[in-house]
């Protein structure tokens, strides 16, 4: 939330904190270009990390016409998912599952048989989870599903288009 809200505030915080760094800077370093390069590397490590962890798609418009372009296949909802992120995107979806990653013993398929007439079925994997432990569950419904193709990946989960 901070990325969405923050964002444009974040280059008056950076200034703000260099300004506050150039003293204790000059007594920590001989040389001042050392210490702003130090200063800068330092701030730039959490972007990095991020990056090297796979971008984000920040573009919600760019989601909504993904979504909107599989709107007639199953989305299936993987618990551990916070909804409100991911709640516009969701809406475009004409069916909506949710469900465990791992079946609980003695679980009721439920709608779960609804999957075998797809062709596509599109997953939410939440963060924390892969998306062959997903897949193995829709595979355990249907073994006839084969590729999974990254659609985005969002905040708190990533959208996979499951194909035969």
């Amino acid at each position: 939330l901070t990325g969405r809200y923050l964002s444009p505030d974040y280059p008056v915080i950076f200034l703000i904190l260099v300004y506050l760094f150039l003293p204790g800077e000059r007594l920590l370093f001989r040389s001042e270009k050392a210490g702003l390069l130090i200063f800068t590397l330092v701030m730039a490590a959490p972007l990095c990390l991020q990056i090297r962890g796979g971008l984000y798609d920040v573009d919600k418009a760019v989601m909504q016409e993904l979504s909107k372009s599989h709107s007639k296949d199953i989305c299936v909802f993987f618990r551990g998912i916070s909804t409100e992120e991911n709640y516009f995107e969701l809406e475009n979806y004409d069916r909506v599952m949710a469900m465990r990653v791992s079946a609980k013993e003695g679980e009721d398929q439920g709608d779960t048989g609804l999957i075998k007439n797809e062709e596509e079925v599109v997953l939410y994997v939440p963060s924390g989870r892969t998306v062959e432990e997903c897949l193995n569950r829709i595979q355990g419904i249907d073994p006839g599903f084969k590729t999974a193709e990254r659609l985005y990946k969002a905040y708190y989960s990533e959208a996979w288009v499951v194909k035969r």
